[in-house]
């Protein structure tokens, strides 16, 4: 019985149907709708917290009353499931996508994008890396058998190019005019660092196909030659000892 009515009250607090659950306190001193409007305020005060930890840069970019704004639409349509704290803030620029107000500021729904990613980077679960000689003396037959995986510290994002801007102007890198142009793309790689930062690296359309194809399945014989009809300069050797030398793949793959 306690139980169920603990649930009940998380779910109520969730979805802020307050009235349902009201009737359900004893109270003296305060009303049961007003403290549940107090519980109500404390959870979406909390949560706020969790999503500006989770989105800095794009919380100072949106401005404190949209992003509050959107904080609140977001807990509402997707209450916290997962005990994790830092699951909370899934699927946070689906819902940027999703409101009427922000469905065309792509570069910010890209820059949620990255820190979303960079979170999950972050806490990703640790494998050994691809070892260097790990195709040494393959033949052609055995190297198509060959399938790789991204380590889960690495990830692959198209974004646009605005969306790097604000992360790289929030890091306080110097920013080429380049990247604050409209409508271009910036092909990033974030990973999780030795030292245990999270890097957010651009890579050239070439290298960030090649991996993009091996990671999604293709062997590698397939996206050389795939990344050879857009691009005849690439060269699949530097790439490939860019990958080893980066720790972008993992060495459960085979």
């Amino acid at each position: 019985m306690l139980a169920e009515l603990q649930s009940n009250f998380i779910t109520t607090l969730k979805q802020r149907e307050l009235t349902d659950f009201a009737s359900e306190l004893v109270s003296t001193e305060v009303s049961a709708a007003e403290r549940m409007h107090i519980y109500a305020n404390h959870l979406g005060l909390t949560l706020r917290e969790l999503l500006t930890a989770a989105y800095p840069i794009l919380a100072v970019q949106l401005g404190e009353a949209e992003f509050t704004r959107l904080c609140v639409s977001y807990y509402r349509q997707r209450p916290m499931e997962k005990p994790e704290a830092w699951h909370f803030g899934e699927g946070f620029a689906e819902a940027m996508q999703e409101d009427a107000a922000l469905v065309s500021e792509i570069p910010l729904i890209d820059l949620a994008r990255i820190e979303r990613a960079s979170q999950c980077c972050f806490y990703a679960a640790e494998l050994t890396p691809l070892a260097a000689d790990a195709l040494a003396g393959l033949d052609v037959e055995a190297l198509c058998k060959v399938r790789f995986e991204l380590l889960p510290s690495v990830q692959l994002l198209n974004v646009a190019s605005q969306a790097l801007g604000y992360w790289r102007q929030a890091q306080n890198v110097q920013l080429p005019a380049r990247l604050v142009l409209p409508e271009q793309r910036s092909r990033l790689l974030i990973q999780r660092l030795p030292s245990g930062e999270v890097g957010v690296i651009e890579l050239a359309p070439a290298v960030f196909l090649f991996i993009e194809l091996l990671a999604a399945g293709s062997d590698f014989i397939t996206a050389y030659e795939e990344v050879l009809n857009h691009f005849a300069d690439f060269s699949v050797q530097e790439t490939y000892q860019y990958c080893l030398t980066a720790d972008v793949f993992s060495n459960q793959s085979g």
